[in-house]
């Protein structure tokens, strides 16, 4: 092989090389954005798709894009709310919240029931779901997150949360349930770390057990 072709031989592994380089981490960060947060494209259920009600004494939320409700613990607020551009959500706050100037809660409980779309988060819970379905174990822990699966009217959502940390103020709990397809109900939770994590605890495992569709 003489000399011109080693050379074009070699810018020719050099450019294969960097392109397997750039998919590598157009993949971690699509599926690090899949796994923390959401992925591109998600669409919020808008705020008509809410509804706050009382029926029975009881103040109940329905979103009927996907046809759930749930009932909100006694004493307990809701409202919807509009926290982004297009982003809605139904707010549920214990009558003791207390959050600084950044809406970090400092007391109480603040748990947020938002319904989205996306495709890919879709697939990403509804494969982890399966993968935990089947193991063992049935505690996963992916790097700085703990994953488990929580039954809601007998089907199987994914909860998420951090580790235990003496640092940390507050902790933050996310339920996700895939329903129809590419739809997910969320309900995003923020806790203060510690005795009054537990009561919020207890609340939202009331919550889950009063959703229904």
């Amino acid at each position: 092989m003489n000399k011109k072709n080693k050379t074009t031989l070699a810018i020719i592994i050099t450019i294969l090389i960097a392109l397997l380089v750039v998919m590598f981490i157009v993949y971690r960060g699509q599926e690090s954005l899949c796994d923390k947060d959401f992925a591109p494209g998600t669409e919020w259920s808008n705020g008509q798709d809410y509804l706050v009600y009382q029926e029975n004494n009881k103040t109940m939320i329905k979103n009927s894009l996907i046809g759930l409700t749930l009932e909100v613990p006694e004493n307990w607020t809701a409202e919807v709310k509009n926290f982004g551009l297009d982003e809605w959500a139904a707010q549920i706050k214990s009558p003791d919240l207390e959050t600084d100037e950044n809406q970090i809660v400092q007391q109480g409980c603040f748990i947020q029931l938002e319904v989205v779309e996306n495709e890919n988060n879709f697939q990403w819970i509804s494969q982890r779901i399966e993968i935990m379905k089947q193991a063992s174990e049935k505690i996963l822990i992916d790097g700085s997150s703990i994953y488990s699966l929580v039954k809601i009217n007998n089907i199987n959502a994914l909860r998420k949360e951090m580790p235990s940390d003496a640092s940390l103020a507050s902790v933050f709990p996310r339920i996700s349930l895939p329903m129809s397809i590419n739809k997910i109900a969320m309900l995003n939770c923020q806790f203060v770390a510690g005795e009054n994590q537990n009561k919020c605890q207890k609340k939202l495992l009331q919550i889950l057990d009063s959703i229904k569709f």
